[in-house]
């Protein structure tokens, strides 16, 4: 979850020593000076945020990061693109990153549910004491982080024992089209 580090450092410095024409971004960092060692690599993108992801449990888990709008203020001090990735939940966290310094930002839980989005919907029942039924069924469609188990176990094959989930699996309800989320 942190890309400041000589791994990456050396990745980025690898892919443009190869090809200098190839765009990279680089990431995640939350600090200036992890901005400016991506950027000194020849980064020429900065993904900008360690656990304000609406799925991730990074801060949780490992006890580091930044608050975001913090995070991309330090990093947009370094002459490089900003992305903020993470933390946006509403139409306001748009304008907070974009004010903040960010270039752009990334935007999954505010899209997850929509018609558009991977993954089928699902029939979920839930509790509802409200409900004369008792139950409430709903429209739900399954969000979960990258460094989720569930993630790890698709897309890798399985997750090693060694290393720990670093996000959720969470159910979302059904929003309808992006297009609605867009206009708001």
């Amino acid at each position: 979850a942190h890309g400041h580090s000589q791994p990456v450092g050396r990745l980025v410095e690898q892919i443009k020593q190869f090809d200098s024409s190839v765009f990279v971004v680089a990431g995640n960092v939350c600090e200036n000076a992890g901005a400016s060692y991506l950027a000194d690599k020849g980064a020429d993108a900065i993904k900008v945020g360690i656990g304000p992801g609406s799925v991730c449990t990074t801060r949780r888990k490992s006890g580091f990061g930044i608050p975001q709008f913090t995070a991309i203020r330090e990093c947009h001090r370094v002459n490089c693109f900003v992305i903020a990735d993470g933390g946006i939940r509403t139409p306001g966290d748009v304008v907070k990153a974009l004010y903040a310094g960010a270039d752009a930002v990334m935007i999954g839980g505010m899209f997850a549910g929509c018609d558009e989005t991977p993954g089928d919907f699902i029939e979920d029942t839930i509790w509802e004491s409200a409900s004369p039924a008792g139950f409430l069924h709903r429209k739900v469609k399954v969000y979960r982080g990258m460094a989720s188990k569930e993630a790890q176990d698709e897309f890798m094959g399985s997750m090693h024992d060694w290393k720990t989930s670093e996000g959720v699996e969470i159910k979302v309800l059904a929003k309808g089209p992006v297009s609605d989320v867009v206009t708001d």
